[in-house]
């Protein structure tokens, strides 16, 4: 699976979704020996113990982790050796705060699959929150030089997340950039973007992005409230009064509202 991160870098928990990745089971000498206990074939291991990953999955999007957790443990009687059952433990140990476990379950996945660009990027968002910087980077260097289109594009849209921890603006512009330019899409969770190429003064680039984020169903507070910062310092009075109307329209019990009625552009 992999764990994509969409959120502002204050909200690091928000809108997490993972992908369920089926075929990367690596090192079957253990699933052969079941096979053999078992008169089963490595194709109906495998696909057994995928299935037992797709419900482990099903589980945790329902917040039913100890199912999940249940289920991974099947899977992993299966095939003892599937890195994407230990990577999954692992952030399940994640989600549970037990950090040493996952971390050890981590570093398995990683031996078992070195090149794995799922588990590197599942592994360097796990030592982003954990505040060891480098080695997370490290982890998203491997996801990207091994992965293409939108898992590439994910890894890179939360590596610059995580340079906004540390408050390297420039680096995170440029991730975040280069995955917004190849997946458009992305503008929908923009607000980080933003607020980097407003602190960057790249206020141009900063209100195409807010244009669309406002002119859609992903609109929030926050969104309207960048917005209207932004037609301040471009000087554009129309635009900021359309965005500060429908904040107090969508939103009048915000704290961006308040802050607007307040005066408070730049809080």
């Amino acid at each position: 699976m992999r764990l994509f991160q969409s959120s502002a870098p204050h909200a690091w928990g928000r809108w997490i979704a993972f992908l369920l990745v089926t075929s990367m089971f690596t090192h079957w000498p253990s699933a052969t020996s079941a096979m053999l206990k078992t008169n089963e074939s490595s194709d109906d291991i495998s696909k057994r113990v995928q299935t037992r990953l797709a419900l482990a999955n099903a589980y945790f999007q329902a917040g039913m982790s100890t199912i999940a957790f249940e289920e991974v443990d099947k899977a992993l009687v299966l095939a003892p050796r599937s890195s994407v059952a230990l990577s999954f433990k692992a952030i399940l140990y994640q989600q549970q705060l037990k950090f040493d476990l996952a971390e050890s379950h981590f570093n398995r996945a990683t031996e078992l699959a070195p090149d794995s660009p799922e588990i590197a990027h599942d592994f360097g968002v796990f030592l982003c929150q954990m505040g060891r910087f480098d080695l997370s980077f490290a982890k998203f260097e491997t996801a990207v030089k091994q992965s293409m289109g939108l898992p590439r594009d994910k890894t890179e849209w939360v590596w610059g997340q995580c340079l906004l921890k540390i408050d390297h603006l420039a680096e995170a512009n440029e991730h975040m950039s280069q995955a917004l330019e190849r997946q458009p899409e992305f503008f929908l969770i923009g607000e980080p973007l933003i607020a980097v190429k407003m602190a960057l003064h790249r206020f141009a680039e900063a209100e195409k992005i807010t244009d669309k984020l406002n002119d859609s169903p992903s609109v929030s507070a926050q969104s309207l409230w960048l917005g209207i910062q932004l037609a301040e310092r471009l000087q554009k009075p129309d635009k900021k009064k359309q965005w500060a109307k429908m904040l107090g329209q969508l939103f009048p019990t915000s704290k961006q509202w308040q802050q607007h009625q307040d005066g408070q552009l730049h809080e």
